[in-house]
């Protein structure tokens, strides 16, 4: 009897220890909330679906790229196609991204390239 409490602790330790650690994406999305929240939402005009017969703007706002550009300087990853597209889901749940477009903000918006800020982490779905 008391070596299957003893196991059933243990599973139950090992459990509470997988749920409460966080992948390495989820601990980048909160470490880099702080430089995006809620400012990002002055990109959404640009990566956003904005309805039936709305046009998307063209390129995105200065004050969207400065967004970027202040959260690349202090985190390089907060900028990344996976942590903003998270970060996105995480926060903005319904809203309508284009992901090409949020693919190509980092460049649009003439920060990084795609070789000195690769796509580091796989977000799973």
């Amino acid at each position: 009897m008391s070596h299957s409490v003893l196991v059933l602790f243990a599973f139950v330790c090992l459990m509470s220890t997988a749920t409460a650690s966080l992948s390495p994406l989820s601990q980048t999305i909160e470490s880099c909330e702080t430089l995006l929240y809620p400012d990002l939402t002055h990109c959404f005009d640009y990566i956003g679906y904005l309805g039936k017969g709305t046009r998307m703007h063209e390129h995105p706002s200065s004050s969207c790229c400065s967004v970027l550009r202040d959260a690349w300087k202090v985190d390089p990853e907060c900028v990344n196609f996976n942590v903003l597209d998270g970060f996105i889901r995480v926060r903005y749940w319904d809203f309508d991204r284009d992901t090409t477009r949020l693919d190509h903000l980092s460049s649009t918006c003439g920060i990084g390239s795609l070789k000195s800020n690769p796509r580091k982490f796989v977000f799973l779905t």
